[in-house]
């Protein structure tokens, strides 16, 4: 088993720009003149400003791949295909950051509240206001 590869600022740099410009970790790290994912996380947990700037340079990747699938989907030959990859990334982007995940509203709106004499009815199905 060969030692790991120290940090160097050099190669923390080049990892932030490829994930920025929406390169995944798992690709980078899969080029022979880059450190291992494994390695890579191991900086992460010792460098909390690495982390962050990891953090951040991946969110801007995620808005890059976002605008190239729209790109993309414009270009499309077949509208059935473009939406089928738009679709496909957006589901992924989804899953990986905040800022694509479908939104799930429980309860009310916050701006636009239910009304406090909001009463559920018919939750037993028979027509009749519940009883609580």
């Amino acid at each position: 088993m060969s030692a790991p590869t120290p940090f160097t600022q050099d190669t923390a740099d080049a990892i932030c720009d490829r994930l920025a410009d929406g390169e995944s970790l798992s690709s980078i790290c899969r080029d022979p003149e880059m450190p291992a994912w494994s390695t890579v996380h191991v900086w992460m947990d010792d460098d909390k400003d690495f982390s962050g700037r990891i953090t951040r340079a991946r969110e801007i990747g995620y808005l890059k791949r976002a605008d190239d699938a729209v790109a993309e989907a414009k270009r499309a030959d077949d509208a059935a295909k473009g939406r089928l990859a738009f679709d496909a990334e957006r589901w992924y982007l989804g899953k990986l950051s905040n800022a694509f995940r479908d939104k799930t509203l429980i309860g009310s709106d916050p701006e636009n509240p239910l009304p406090a004499g909001f009463i559920l009815r018919d939750i037993n199905g028979d027509g009749k206001p519940t009883d609580d």
